[in-house]
């Protein structure tokens, strides 16, 4: 969940785009008045979905937003430490990137996991793929039963949007 209260915001209101946090820095900057077109951010601001009062789900619709968003993390192992700070290391092959898609016909993650030396996914070992609204759990991975054409479309997706920069991102 992510709260937010201020002038202009929609009271009482609730959002399900797919948001993330590199839509916080242009949010902020928005709110500010500062322009972000020079720093490119690959974020976007929520302000459109935050103050779009009125006319409920169906008029924010008309509100242009994206239905997908990159997930990613990147396990520390035998990084060393600087004190005074401590950190536990992190198993080498639980580094992945994922894809997080929220439309009309679809609620669906699709995941590739590698080990900590592979950051450019050049060589995943474990691909995963669930249907949020029949296995809201993520019990059953339907990776293996998709057809292969679509396991293609989904790989050159996921990078084409972990790749993106500013504008391009969705």
């Amino acid at each position: 969940p992510f709260f937010v209260r201020g002038p202009g915001v929609c009271a009482n209101s609730t959002i399900h785009e797919v948001i993330g946090n590199t839509d916080l820095a242009p949010t902020f900057l928005e709110i500010a008045g500062v322009p972000t077109d020079a720093l490119r951010p690959d974020g976007k601001s929520l302000l459109p979905l935050l103050q779009h009062c009125g006319g409920g789900e169906r008029a924010r619709a008309a509100v242009p937003w994206r239905d997908e968003f990159p997930i990613e993390y990147f396990a520390l192992q035998d990084w060393p430490e600087l004190p005074p700070a401590h950190r536990m290391n992190d198993n080498p092959n639980n580094t992945y990137r994922a894809l997080r898609i929220e439309n009309a016909t679809h609620s669906m993650l699709y995941a590739q996991h590698t080990v900590v030396s592979d950051w450019d996914f050049a060589a995943p070992y474990f691909e995963q793929s669930y249907d949020l609204r029949a296995d809201p759990h993520q019990l059953r991975n339907a990776w293996p039963a998709t057809a292969p054409a679509e396991q293609a479309r989904l790989r050159a997706r996921l990078d084409a949007v972990w790749r993106c920069q500013g504008k391009a991102c969705p």
